[in-house]
């Protein structure tokens, strides 16, 4: 089988470690911030993004840029279509969409944030009362 990324032994170790504690730091971080809510904000995209970033560093997709704008344009546009929206199914379809448009014009296109578009749509009741709150975090 072929291997799909070319890396070296030493740095595919290097990509496990990095993304062990680029998650680890990330978790440090919003338990430090979302403390007082209760509230376990690792998302899963946020996996998605360590396997792009430190295994697939080169890609087009793995950039700064798409990486964080790509996050927070998703985030905001979830966040504004669970207020308008009345209908989860038809709010997810709108909140993807969308995202993808928006990454696409501002060129931050990044796969796992068309998941962050989602959360709030269809995460429970404490992550939905963050409202642009969850943006942030």
């Amino acid at each position: 089988m072929a291997d799909p990324v070319h890396l070296s032994a030493g740095e595919k170790l290097r990509s496990g470690l990095g993304a062990f504690g680029g998650i680890l730091l990330v978790g440090w971080i919003s338990s430090y911030f979302v403390s007082g809510l209760g509230l376990p904000l690792m998302i899963t995209s946020m996996g998605a993004s360590a396997v792009l970033l430190f295994a697939a560093s080169h890609s087009p997709l793995a950039q700064p840029w798409p990486l964080v704008g790509g996050n927070l344009l998703s985030a905001a546009v979830g966040v504004t279509v669970f207020k308008l929206a009345h209908d989860p199914v038809l709010g997810a379809a709108l909140a993807v969409s969308l995202s993808v448009l928006l990454m696409l014009l501002t060129h931050s296109l990044h796969p796992p944030a068309g998941a962050v578009a989602l959360i709030p749509l269809l995460g429970d009741p404490g992550i939905q009362s963050l409202g642009y709150h969850f943006v942030l975090l």
